[in-house]
């Protein structure tokens, strides 16, 4: 049984997909390996002073007492450590089986929450596709006013020729006809490669 539910566990680690999820299941798996390996070593041990108890002639009920010697303080010392160890394997393996239900009561919690948030997703997509489809965004030209249209190509070659004639720099020209600096000054530059050609 503890084998099979070890390999449960590792099997809903392995699917969860999350990593603090498989931690949290192997940490309760490795701790509940270790709670019924220490509770079968003690059991293991109880059965062998029985057995030596039992290996003479009288049955267990008869079998004189030993005379007690007075334990010492390392005898003391390791009774009280088993009984803690004791109490806290039956601790441990409460612990255990609280967290396991806990995860996965959560782990339903997020799945479900993850349909809700799918079924969601698909809905704004859809309601998006089709609001889309229905209004079409008016042109850019439509929304500009006649001053801010583009110019053709030979009217804005027209206007930096007629400015920079008049001395002005291309930081200006370009503040005054809207457009980059480096547009402006790529313009004046084939215009003066063209003069210097022609000449």
């Amino acid at each position: 049984m503890l084998w099979t539910t070890a390999a449960h566990m590792t099997m809903l680690a392995r699917e969860g997909g999350n990593s603090w999820f498989a931690g949290a299941l192997t940490a309760s798996g490795i701790a509940l390996l270790t709670v019924t390996m220490l509770r079968g070593i003690v059991r293991q041990r109880k059965r062998a002073a029985q057995k030596q108890a039992t290996r003479g002639d009288t049955p267990v009920d008869t079998v004189q007492p030993k005379k007690r010697r007075k334990a010492s303080p390392e005898q003391i010392i390791h009774a009280t450590n088993r009984d803690s160890l004791d109490r806290l394997m039956v601790e441990v393996q409460e612990l255990t089986r609280v967290c396991a239900a806990q995860l996965e009561n959560r782990s339903a919690k997020l799945e479900l929450l993850i349909a809700q948030a799918d079924e969601r997703i698909q809905t704004l997509a859809k309601t998006s596709l089709q609001h889309t489809q229905d209004i079409a965004p008016p042109s850019i030209e439509q929304n500009l006013s006649p001053s801010l249209q583009p110019a053709s190509a030979d009217d804005l070659r027209d206007r930096i020729r007629a400015l920079s004639k008049k001395g002005r720099s291309a930081m200006d020209i370009s503040r005054e006809i809207n457009e980059p600096v480096g547009k402006v000054e790529l313009i004046m530059a084939l215009q003066h490669a063209e003069r210097t050609k022609s000449s």
